[in-house]
């Protein structure tokens, strides 16, 4: 068996095992390692936000609960990450808002 990485239609990345003679392509059929789907958190996170924390995580090595328990620091870091996205969105909102203001009062 072989670790292979590969990138879901929804832009989630993903660790899986493969067999060692099946072809890379294969990869969405093999035996997930993770990062998990986080299917609890779709309630509450919206699903492009949710999208950059699976992949924060993912790329941190974060793959597994037990990657988890020995890395909660950088759990945060990606969580801190993948919010910091909608920060810039909310921050831009705030700066369009102002330079309508800005323009209608002239």
């Amino acid at each position: 068996m072989r670790q292979v990485d590969y990138e879901r239609e929804d832009g989630r990345w993903f660790r899986v095992l493969l067999p060692d003679e099946a072809p890379d392509s294969d990869a969405p059929a093999g035996i997930p390692i993770g990062p998990p789907e986080f299917d609890s958190l779709s309630e509450t996170w919206p699903p492009g936000t949710l999208t950059r924390l699976h992949n924060e995580l993912f790329h941190r090595g974060i793959l597994t609960f037990r990657d988890a328990v020995r890395h909660r620091q950088d759990i945060v870091n990606a969580i801190q990450r993948a919010l910091a996205l909608d920060v810039e969105t909310v921050m831009i909102a705030y700066q369009e808002e102002e330079e309508d203001a800005g323009t209608s009062g002239q």
